[in-house]
């Protein structure tokens, strides 16, 4: 059972009005900084990365690392900023989704949030007195709690050598975020809930969110993103993860989106000692997407775990940008990606691991799947291996293919019709992505999240 609740806040709601939107100048960053109540230094930051972002190039189709995906989709001339201030409260009387759709289990908090902003936040009891320390940025910088957690993450350089430009547009004109932190030792075993739903109809949003899990911690974290709308819009996210020595985390993350939506995401973790990563991740967003993931094994014995799939539908695509970086001896890290694409969706995976010379006993391996359902499909991988020392176990693997004829006949032939063959084959390949979940509970709610992804392309789909 939910122990009492100890700190709720009451949802705001935004109604859109006209929204001009801000240029993408020194002014902008000034304004949001100002809005977000900012310390004078994280200020200051902005302008800095303002000053770096002048002095790198504007990524282009010409650069070999956006060869197959049109950074163009995204560029600055296509939007401009999203203007907090022509968002206004409503009354949240009849405005109450947020607090209806409780998540299918127990959890130790909730926080809604709407382009960045928090709407509502309720934290129980226990994780309270484990020193849970959970909130949006607007909320945290004017109240001057916990800053001292966040310091060493908030506007932090993120390393993106092919295509700098996306990242320090994010440091420079971030409209917020959440920050989640748990002191040392803290066991928290109902999982945080964090939803958030974007829409910021023909404007860009800039959003950074910070975690730090203290040494011998653990915790589960559940992501909800919800994004699009009828008209063209692009959220910019970066992620910040450290893991102090002997953290456990377990990171779930699920994607919708309308084909209006644009996504460029950067998760970036940092482990020490002993530390265990692991995210599985659902997506069926139909829009455009880049998504990395990126972690760094810095301590030795620390394990990284990645697991994911796609539903691709519509003219979707998904890049998958991935880094195993490995600086530390007797580490391990796994990638398993499975993607089932639709209609005329693409994938594209770029898969990196690196073992640097200090990385000796390192295990790392990587491996990426894709059904193709349509003729109009597409599906690219480019797995890389850079490996400098001799001491180490990696490998990677890459398959495409259709549904297997003789799988979906021996189907049909044990009392399946065609349409219920297909649905178990696609399904059975997908949720083997996500199998390895610990919590049941999560595990069935990510099952369910496939299915439902499915249902709408498989009604009555023959395979060619």
């Amino acid at each position: 059972m939910h122990t009492t609740v100890v700190k709720e806040i009451q949802p705001r709601v935004y109604e859109i009005k006209n929204n001009t939107g801000l240029d993408w100048d020194a002014a902008a960053a000034g304004l949001l900084s100002e809005r977000l109540g900012e310390p004078p230094n994280l200020r200051s930051q902005r302008f800095e990365r303002l000053h770096q972002l002048s002095k790198v190039p504007t990524p282009h189709r010409f650069m070999e690392s956006w060869r197959r995906t049109d950074p163009a989709i995204i560029s600055q001339k296509r939007f401009k900023l999203w203007n907090p201030e022509d968002e206004i409260l409503s009354d949240t009387s009849t405005h109450d989704s947020d607090r209806s759709e409780s998540p299918p289990v127990l959890t130790s908090a909730i926080l809604s949030l709407c382009n960045a902003q928090q709407q509502s936040i309720v934290v129980e009891e226990n994780a309270e007195d484990s020193g849970l320390v959970l909130a949006s940025q607007d909320h945290t910088f004017r109240t001057q709690d916990t800053m001292s957690e966040f310091n060493s993450l908030i506007g932090r350089d993120i390393e993106e050598d092919d295509t700098p430009a996306f990242g320090l547009m994010n440091a420079v004109w971030y409209h917020g975020g959440y920050l989640l932190a748990v002191p040392k030792g803290s066991q928290i075993l109902d999982p945080i809930w964090i939803r958030h739903r974007v829409n910021t109809p023909g404007h860009a949003l800039m959003v950074q969110n910070n975690i730090k899990i203290g040494s011998e911690s653990s915790l589960t974290v559940v992501i909800e993103t919800e994004s699009g709308g009828e008209i063209e819009n692009y959220l910019n996210e970066i992620t910040n993860i450290d893991l102090e020595p002997g953290a456990e985390l377990s990171l779930i993350v699920i994607n919708t989106g309308t084909s209006n939506s644009r996504y460029y995401s950067h998760l970036n973790v940092g482990q020490s000692e002993s530390s265990n990563f692991e995210i599985t991740w659902v997506d069926a967003s139909e829009g455009w997407n880049v998504m990395r993931r990126e972690v760094n094994l810095n301590g030795p014995y620390a394990e990284a775990f990645f697991r994911g799939m796609r539903i691709g539908s519509g003219e979707g695509s998904l890049e998958l940008r991935t880094k195993q970086n490995h600086f530390a001896p007797a580490t391990s890290s796994d990638l398993f990606y499975k993607s089932a694409l639709f209609d005329n969706s693409s994938s594209i995976f770029r898969g990196l691991i690196r073992v640097e010379p200090e990385a000796a006993g390192t295990n790392a391996y990587q491996l990426n799947r894709n059904l193709l359902m349509d003729e109009g499909t597409k599906a690219d991988a480019i797995p890389n291996l850079e490996i400098l020392v001799d001491d180490v176990r990696c490998t990677h693997g890459v398959s495409t293919g259709k549904v297997n004829k003789d799988a979906l006949f021996y189907m049909m032939s044990r009392g399946l019709n065609h349409s219920q063959a297909v649905n178990m084959l696609v399904s059975g390949f997908l949720t083997e992505a996500v199998d390895g979940l610990a919590e049941e509970d999560l595990k069935d709610y990510l099952f369910a999240k496939i299915e439902e992804g499915l249902s709408k392309f498989l009604g009555g789909k023959s395979v060619e």
